[in-house]
């Protein structure tokens, strides 16, 4: 579905070469659409392309994200803007920001493609001087493979090209659905260049007209007069009309709809809130800092020889914060909840915010163990909350695909995840531990051993605790499969991966009745490769092995950089020396 949806869109890049897109002018660069006034434009409501009523901020937030990568601009010219602020001004001022360089292109070899040096392009710079699309042939060619076939650069090339007609749809207005089609069946809203935006206003909203006296009181004409009203507004920085028309809108958006289709003016501020906090990704820096900073703390109160008393009163204060934190992490997951009406793990993104949550839960547990462990946590919730925020994941929020509508998404999920976030911690406890017995000294042998002994402990605990979850998790879908499809179990790839999380965790809890895997050292080593059956069924399952309900088709495919096939053979690396330098000092 979303790669036909990502076909049409670049086939309509293509008409668009059929068209003059240069109309370029040397006009006076106007000023920046008021922040105040672009704030009001975002809480009018909008439907978006799956048929949700949301917040025109939302909107904004997400296609200037998608387009550009960025959540504010340096314009010359203009200033500073924000989301709001750019996503207005592209509809006033279009033959402006046809010039920018505001989309975003990551791969190198595209850019040699296109001819631009920076980061991004302009809308002018993906068409030639005979009008058309420079990436056409290039698109096509993507397309025509598999998905698992396409290179990077291919990949590319089909993002690129959504964000190019993202770009056009929103300087154009197709995107802003801001208008509710009269005596409609199915709540259909148009945006003002759309056919039956033509048609005139009738019934008791015809009296609206009476105030603005405007000479055709239809959609289409009501924007075209917003959007008039704004040249002289940017000027004078007066908004008094433009905030009227505004108004207007508002009116016929909650009159020709349901009320219990569309959000309360409430729900509609905790939306904007929403988007303009950034819970997550300001989390991910709270999370770094602090995690590194106990770490560093609790490492010096455990191996130094003498104890000081100010340090495990700054060890407290971190841990008052890191608790702080984790509840508005909550906080943020629960407004997402009852923003988007469902569970926040429906999909990718939403997923991995519930495994760093499940993982700071997992942590808390051995506190009182610990603080090495918690501090660990923190560290890994941050890692986390960085993979959600990469461009591969959408944090947008979206209506539940249809066949996810069960209690059984938020008992089957959440128990699953909650599982995943336990084993997540005890691979980095397995990290923590091989490094201990790595660095550990012949003066401290003693308290290096005890150190190790301990974590290795709270290790095998979380895998325990892990392996219960997804145990559990797993039983608990069988039976959602039964409600779903009428078999419990269907050898699929998704059922498959979650018996071997079971079956390789099971052997890692078994390896100490084995007398020959009796040591620290080798359950911490498997308890850091067996987590790779857990990325398998997570990553690969979800996103390269089947197209089914686990694959989160509504996210692209996770691009592995070089520098996470770094990452894993610097821990081989790590491992094979730890091993051979634990052999060398038994012998």
């Amino acid at each position: 579905m979303v790669r036909a949806k990502r076909k049409s869109l670049v086939l309509t890049i293509i008409m668009l070469s059929a068209t003059s897109v240069f109309s370029q002018s040397n006009q006076h660069i106007q000023n920046p659409i008021n922040k105040e006034h672009a704030h009001r434009f975002g809480q009018l409501l909008v439907q978006t392309y799956d048929g949700r009523f949301s917040s025109v901020h939302s909107l904004a937030v997400d296609v200037i994200h998608k387009v550009s990568g960025k959540d504010h601009f340096e314009v010359e010219g203009k200033g500073r803007m924000d989301e709001m602020q750019v996503f207005v001004d592209m509809l006033v001022d279009p033959d402006f920001w046809k010039t920018q360089k505001t989309i975003i292109i990551r791969e190198k070899s595209l850019r040699n493609v296109l001819g631009v040096s920076g980061k991004h392009a302009s809308f002018y710079d993906f068409f030639n001087k005979n009008n058309q699309y420079k990436l056409e042939e290039y698109s096509k060619i993507a397309f025509q493979k598999k998905a698992s076939e396409q290179s990077t650069f291919d990949r590319e090339v089909i993002k690129v090209s959504e964000r190019v007609n993202i770009f056009f749809w929103t300087i154009n207005g197709t995107l802003l659905k801001l208008f509710p089609v009269q005596n409609s069946s199915n709540n259909l809203w148009v945006s003002w260049n759309d056919s039956l935006a033509y048609i005139p206003i009738t019934g008791n909203l015809t009296s609206l007209n009476d105030d603005l006296k405007l000479p055709e009181f239809n959609y289409s004409f009501l924007m075209r007069s917003y959007l008039i009203s704004t040249l002289h507004a940017r000027t004078s920085n007066d908004y008094t009309t433009s905030d009227k028309l505004l108004g207007h809108i508002g009116i016929i958006q909650r009159q020709l709809t349901p009320h219990e289709l569309l959000p309360s003016a409430k729900k509609v501020d905790l939306e904007i809130f929403y988007n303009e906090s950034k819970i997550f990704d300001s989390l991910k820096y709270v999370y770094a800092l602090l995690g590194l900073v106990l770490l560093t703390l609790t490492f010096i109160k455990d191996f130094k020889s003498s104890s000081v008393k100010i340090l495990q009163t700054a060890i407290n204060i971190g841990l008052v914060l890191f608790g702080l934190a984790f509840l508005y992490q909550t906080f943020g997951m629960g407004l997402r909840w009852y923003l988007g009406g469902h569970a926040p793990w429906s999909n990718g993104y939403e997923v991995i915010l519930l495994v760093s949550w499940g993982t700071i839960i997992a942590g808390f547990s051995v506190i009182n163990f610990s603080k090495i462990t918690l501090a660990s946590t923190a560290i890994l919730a941050s890692i986390l909350l960085m993979v959600a925020g990469q461009s591969y994941y959408d944090p947008q929020l979206t209506n539940l695909n249809p066949v996810l509508k069960s209690y059984w998404l938020i008992i089957h999920v959440a128990v699953t995840t909650i599982g995943y976030g336990f084993l997540s911690l005890s691979f980095i406890m397995g990290i923590v531990n091989i490094f201990l017995i790595l660095v550990k000294s012949a003066n401290k042998a003693e308290t290096y051993a005890l150190s190790i002994e301990e974590l290795t402990y709270i290790n095998e605990k979380l895998v325990t605790i892990g392996l219960f979850f997804v145990s559990a998790g797993t039983f608990l879908g069988c039976i959602w499969a039964n409600e779903s499809w009428g078999t419990y179990w269907s050898w699929n790839a998704k059922q498959v991966w979650s018996l071997i999380i079971i079956l390789v965790y099971g052997v890692v809890l078994h390896l100490k009745y084995i007398p020959k895997m009796q040591s620290h050292l080798t359950f911490n080593i498997a308890s850091i490769l067996s987590f790779s059956s857990v990325i398998m069924t997570f990553v690969g399952v979800n996103y390269y092995f089947t197209k089914g309900l686990h694959s989160y088709a509504s996210d692209d495919p996770p691009v592995f950089p070089i520098g996470v096939w770094l990452a894993i053979s610097a821990l081989l690396l790590l491992i094979t020396i730890t091993f051979v330098k634990d052999r060398y000092s038994r012998q």
